[in-house]
């Protein structure tokens, strides 16, 4: 076992063998020592990245570790317990587990903190995926620079890049392209300063995808897809953009190639990516059975992405309602423990809570009688204090009522007024037009007549007859006054 111990960090496969040498033996050691046996193979398991299936061996780990006292023991634990919560998709039990290791890590010794730095920029770093993962990019911000901060304080630059690479991820999925870049460079640069080309290259090769989907600069993606696939053939990502790339240029050759290799390099959703660049490419060259032949490898391989899918949420509200549910009887337990422990101090202070409640009763009492007492007297003041005004407000309407029943008797006996004068006038004018009609009367009466005496003249009837007074009538006709109306 001391040897499994001693390669577990660099030699994982090594330590598993050392390990597997035990398993038939190991029933027979101490709790403990089994105890300790099987943290290191779920350790172990966990740096080769196999997929943990069940946690209830890490659980038994967790509780014999929480009980016996071994405080370093158990933040290892509780960190490895939400290695398997995460590859259970039960997020929020990780994240509690990882808190827990973040927690119990602060009670530690300062020679005790020093050791367990390094576990603890990995914690950072695990929950900032799994924030990612639920789309909290700004709590992944927080938890990836926690985790280069812990890598920093011990000295261990060479360790930082991927969490400055997924610090890169954050910004570009909170579109910022700019900042995005920056940590992408970053994390290439300190890849290659601490002599780490294999991961170097595969960050290049990230960026060169960064740059063709996000800054859509093709040229400068193709050269560092290609430079990174040049020292790692076999990053199935690198193969699918370049072959993307290459299909916008519309080169289909290398296009089919680069694309054909992500296919065999690449997990499911590339391999669909890539049966549908394919496709696109038939469909472009007329090949349309081929194109099909292609549409139904993607269909085929969507639907199996959809049942992936399909299982791991079934899995994650699973994971939910059992972790609400184990909260719920946390709660209980805790909530029944605290009465029990309580119901004993209740017992003893209830005398005194009864006296005290009878001295508030007492002053609550006599306080609420000289608020009322207080509150009548101020009612009564405002009641006088209304009534008073309402009797002044009474008077003054009674004032201006009168003072309006004045002024409209006033008016009432200028209309009266006016209304007489208009009736005079009107007589008067009537009057007026009487005499203008008898004037006109008369003097279409005496021109009637001068028109006779002309008319006499002119047959010579009045040469007998004195005509002296002739002239008088004329000039009397000629100078009839003519009456207006008014």
């Amino acid at each position: 076992m001391e040897q499994a111990q001693s390669c577990v960090e660099t030699a994982p496969d090594s330590a598993l063998h050392y390990l597997s040498l035990l398993k038939d033996s190991i029933g027979c050691e101490p709790e403990e020592t089994q105890m300790y046996y099987h943290l290191l193979t779920i350790k172990a398991e966990d740096k080769l990245y196999t997929r943990h299936t069940s946690d209830s061996l890490i659980n038994l780990i967790v509780k014999f570790y929480d009980e016996h006292g071994d405080k370093n023991k158990l933040i290892e634990a509780y960190y490895y317990q939400g290695s398997v919560y995460r590859d259970l998709h039960d997020a929020p039990s990780a994240l509690d587990a990882f808190r827990e290791v973040i927690s119990r890590s602060k009670e530690l010794s300062a020679a005790d903190k020093k050791q367990s730095a390094d576990l603890m920029a990995r914690t950072y770093n695990q929950m900032g995926t799994l924030f990612a993962y639920q789309g909290l990019y700004d709590e992944s911000l927080q938890a990836n620079r926690e985790s280069v901060n812990c890598y920093l304080a011990q000295g261990k630059e060479n360790k930082i890049f991927y969490a400055l690479r997924d610090i890169a991820r954050m910004y570009d999925a909170k579109h910022q392209k700019d900042s995005a870049l920056h940590y992408y460079q970053k994390a290439y640069r300190t890849a290659l300063s601490t002599h780490s080309p294999h991961k170097a290259y595969i960050i290049w090769g990230e960026l060169g995808s960064f740059y063709y989907y996000s800054l859509g600069k093709a040229d400068s993606a193709k050269q560092m897809l290609i430079t990174a696939l040049n020292h790692q053939p076999d990053m199935a990502n690198a193969l699918l953009v370049l072959g993307d790339v290459y299909r916008g240029e519309a080169r289909w050759d290398s296009a089919c190639y680069y694309l054909h290799q992500a296919i065999e390099y690449g997990d499911i959703q590339k391999q669909h990516s890539a049966y549908r660049h394919l496709s696109s490419i038939e469909i472009q060259k007329h090949n349309y059975p081929q194109a099909t032949t292609y549409l139904r490898q993607a269909q085929l391989l969507a639907d199996s992405i959809k049942e992936i899918t399909r299982t791991e949420a079934i899995t994650k509200i699973n994971s939910l309602y059992n972790y609400q549910h184990i909260q719920k009887e946390n709660y209980t337990f805790l909530l029944d423990n605290e009465k029990k422990s309580t119901f004993l101090w209740i017992l003893g202070c209830i005398s005194v809570v009864i006296m005290g409640v009878a001295i508030s009763v007492y002053f609550h009492y006599k306080k609420k009688v000289q608020n009322t007492r207080l509150q009548m007297h101020k009612l009564s003041k405002l009641k006088e204090e209304q009534e008073a005004k309402s009797m002044k407000a009474h008077e003054e309407n009674i004032c201006k009522i009168k003072e309006l029943e004045q002024k409209l008797v006033e008016q009432e006996g200028e209309i009266t007024e006016k209304e007489t004068l208009l009736k005079a006038q009107k007589e008067e004018l009537e009057q007026a037009k009487a005499l203008q009609n008898l004037l006109l009367a008369q003097k279409e009466e005496l021109e009637a007549k001068n028109k006779e005496i002309i008319a006499c003249l002119k047959n010579k009837k009045f040469y007998k007859t004195p005509c002296v007074r002739l002239p008088s009538i004329i000039f009397s006709i000629r100078h009839v006054p003519r009456q207006t109306a008014k």
